[in-house]
């Protein structure tokens, strides 16, 4: 499936969560919810890969929904409506796992998350 959205690496660090688009612009802010939900998971570290998406009425990402949600003009829809479907693990509590097969990352991944944090939307390699 392909997401019609922003990918994102959350950054979780001591002190401080980033959400870092794939160009390496600081979009902390543009993603309040997803970045305060990251900070409840309670780990030191992790870097999680993943898209920030907006789902219209029927279920599907709609990029303009999302653009308008994030924007400076004001829009019908709520930023906090924005949903991160996770994809990666590729960093937990002082550990990179790159190294790892995706399977294990992605179980890792499972395992970190509070229910209603992430959705999952793991793509067969």
């Amino acid at each position: 499936m392909k997401w019609d959205g922003n990918r994102l690496a959350v950054h979780v660090e001591p002190g401080e969560v980033r959400a870092i688009t794939r160009g390496g612009y600081d979009w902390t802010k543009k993603f309040g919810a997803i970045v305060t939900a990251a900070r409840d998971l309670g780990h030191s570290t992790m870097i999680v890969d993943g898209e920030a998406v907006f789902l219209d009425d029927q279920g599907r990402s709609d990029f303009g929904l999302l653009q308008r949600a994030i924007g400076k003009k004001p829009s019908l829809r709520d930023a906090g409506e924005i949903i991160f479907y996770a994809f990666d693990l590729l960093y937990l509590d002082g550990h990179d796992l790159q190294n790892l097969p995706l399977s294990e990352r992605r179980r890792q991944l499972e395992r970190s998350s509070a229910a209603g944090v992430a959705r999952y939307a793991f793509r067969r390699r």
